[in-house]
């Protein structure tokens, strides 16, 4: 048991030293990831489909994660609730292709995967007590400044109505 501890401070270390290093780029562009989920503005519209930038974050993330594990810096840690998943996934498959609107369906189906796929993210990378707590603090840094917009876009909205941030940030209903 100690010498695998000292391997893995070793290999902590070596991390340290190499900020480039994949699984380092990987690891903090995860966190990003985590940061961004507060923000669902400003979207992109590609095929008359609204994207977030949290989107396109974790379709990077995703295919690094991925190189890493093919590379041998990640290993991936298998669940058994992943076989819910996969039985889920491959209903909602099923369905699509039954579906009578292929395109709206697969957007859908796509948005599983997207989901499904940040739960195997966090499992595989916030592996360790020290990791969890580095997510949730990041999370709740991003939700803190989504909080933060909701108060000054309620004070500006009584003190100033006519401000044009409150374009950006209260929703066409009001």
């Amino acid at each position: 048991a100690d010498s695998s501890r000292k391997m893995s401070e070793t290999d902590e270390q070596i991390e340290k030293t190499n900020f480039f290093s994949l699984k380092n780029i990987v690891r903090f562009g995860f966190l990003l990831l985590i940061f961004s989920l507060a923000f669902l503005s400003p979207a992109i519209r590609i095929q008359n489909q609204k994207a977030a930038i949290t989107d396109f974050i974790f379709a990077a993330v995703f295919i690094l994660w991925v190189a890493g594990i093919l590379l041998g810096q990640f290993k991936f840690r298998f669940h058994r609730f992943y076989w819910f998943l996969i039985f889920y996934l491959a209903a909602m498959t099923l369905s699509v292709i039954f579906s009578p609107d292929l395109f709206k369906s697969g957007v859908k189906l796509l948005s599983q995967f997207y989901l499904i796929g940040l739960a195997v993210l966090t499992f595989n990378l916030a592996d360790g007590e020290r990791e969890l707590r580095k997510v949730i603090a990041v999370w709740l840094a991003g939700t803190f400044l989504t909080i933060l917009v909701g108060i000054v876009t309620i004070l500006l909205f009584y003190v100033q109505p006519q401000n044009d941030l409150l374009n950006f940030t209260t929703s066409i209903y009001g």
